[in-house]
């Protein structure tokens, strides 16, 4: 009998696809799993090479060390990681569930962020990446530890506050504005926002108003390079997504050559 993909995916991390049972963890890349075995419920997740995994793991001990929640690295084979299951819901399903509460819940997601980045990147973890336009190697000025997809659907919260820090395979080092800027460009640019409801979308605006109240002053004062690099980044990330409606990515491009004129003048 021929196994199958996710069988051999299992079996990399000791487990056998007879005596568990598996289903999608959802997400954008579909590399994420629930697996329930008789020992309890587990994360089993593919990253998108073996240095992604070691990233990802890096990443995780270091904001464990430094007392952030995130899942525990079970067991670790190359580019696949099992991980514990982390408890509660993403920060957009408790906003949709209760708006009332979208604005402190938005600031949670900042606090946290702003900690993320008192913490100094292990020297093993890369710097800041640049899209292929961007010119140099990263901005210069304090390291800190990055998560690099900071937004509401990669943050958890259950009845005790902030349950889990979801997702770490865009981790590096590098200066704080620039995960900042990431974070306000995926409130403020994604594509993916134009599908959403306007009942979402107000949801959203307290969300992103709570978050740059719990981050602090930097997050409502983001400079333009480090905004234009943001939205070079997301392009880079999702044209592979868009190959068949590339037309999605306009108002992005607009935005992007926006901050890049602004920064242009800031130098003059």
């Amino acid at each position: 009998m021929t196994m199958s993909p996710i069988g051999e995916i299992l079996e990399t991390v000791g487990l056998s696809a007879e005596d568990v049972t598996v289903e999608s963890a959802g997400g954008a890349t579909g590399r994420s799993w629930k697996v329930s075995t008789a020992d309890g419920q587990f994360a089993l997740r593919l990253a998108s090479s073996p240095e992604s995994g070691d990233r990802q793991a890096t990443a995780i001990a270091a904001a464990a060390a430094a007392g952030l929640p995130v899942q525990q690295v079970v067991r670790r084979s190359s580019a696949v990681l099992l991980l514990s299951w982390a408890p509660g819901v993403p920060i957009a399903h408790a906003a949709r569930s209760e708006p009332a509460l979208a604005f402190e819940l938005g600031r949670l997601m900042g606090e946290t962020q702003h900690r993320l980045h008192q913490i100094p990147p292990p020297p093993e973890l890369a710097r800041i990446p640049t899209s292929p336009q961007a010119a140099g190697s990263g901005f210069p000025g304090p390291d800190a530890l990055l998560h690099g997809d900071w937004h509401v659907y990669n943050i958890l919260v259950d009845t005790t506050g902030l349950s889990c820090i979801l997702d770490w395979e865009n981790a590096v080092g590098g200066h704080p504005l620039a995960d900042v800027a990431r974070t306000y460009s995926l409130f403020t640019i994604d594509p993916a926002l134009e599908s959403l409801t306007t009942d979402e979308r107000t949801a959203l605006r307290r969300l992103a108003d709570g978050w740059a109240a719990g981050y602090g002053p930097e997050a409502i004062s983001i400079p333009a390079s480090y905004l234009a690099w943001a939205g070079r980044i997301m392009q880079d990330d999702l044209a592979p997504r868009y190959l068949d409606r590339p037309d999605a990515l306009t108002k992005l491009q607009t935005w992007t050559e926006q901050w890049e004129r602004r920064a242009a003048e800031s130098t003059l």
